[in-house]
């Protein structure tokens, strides 16, 4: 995979956490757990998806990635997996 894959990849990442924050903000307090729930679930797929593009190239940057899908490199979520 190339640059352009990895920069693909960490925007669809960036605009669903982006999306998922924002609707939480507009919803009712029983959804906005929901949203925030599928944010949190993103920046786990986010850290997930780094670990496997780091193996499938040498030369790939973790910390850029991750801070390019809006995700703190330093700091690994664990959703739930109830609500």
């Amino acid at each position: 995979m190339t640059r352009k894959h990895f920069t693909a990849i960490a925007e669809i990442i960036a605009e669903t956490i982006a999306h998922q924050t924002k609707r939480a903000e507009l919803s009712t307090p029983i959804d906005q757990a929901a949203y925030e729930h599928g944010a949190t679930v993103a920046a786990a797929i986010a850290h997930e998806l780094a670990s496997a593009l780091a193996g499938a190239n040498a030369r790939f940057d973790r910390s850029r990635f991750l801070t390019a899908c809006g995700v703190d490199p330093d700091e690994r979520p664990r959703p739930s997996l109830t609500r």
